[in-house]
């Protein structure tokens, strides 16, 4: 086994690398609250209804549970958000402005508004 020294000069690309690989950290999410209650606002808003026992809202947080696990809090956030704010488009929702939906920072659904279900 080989003893390795960390000089300054061998240490700066070491530790370049380790930051620029790193994941980003918890919170660094812009939109804000929990993966888990967008995908109950979306799938409130897919079946235009705020029955969090519907047969199609469980269903649908059934999928949007294995898309959080795959993509990741955040981006499944992006995701659900996006899908609300077409949704709200299609609907012509008038307490949403579709022009500045994406980049309202606020709760789309009872669920992200209120903290839970």
């Amino acid at each position: 086994m080989r003893n390795f020294r960390f000089t300054r000069e061998g240490a700066a690309p070491a530790l370049a690398l380790a930051f620029a690989t790193a994941p980003l950290q918890v919170g660094a999410c812009e939109v804000t609250g929990a993966a888990l209650l967008w995908a109950y606002d979306r799938c409130f808003w897919e079946y235009e209804t705020d029955d969090a026992l519907h047969p199609g809202v469980e269903a649908c947080v059934e999928s949007a549970r294995a898309q959080i696990r795959c993509l990741g809090e955040c981006a499944a956030k992006h995701q659900f958000k996006a899908r609300i704010c077409e949704l709200a488009r299609q609907q012509q929702a008038a307490e949403i402005d579709p022009n500045r939906c994406l980049a309202d920072d606020r709760a789309l659904g009872p669920a992200v508004e209120h903290g839970g279900i």
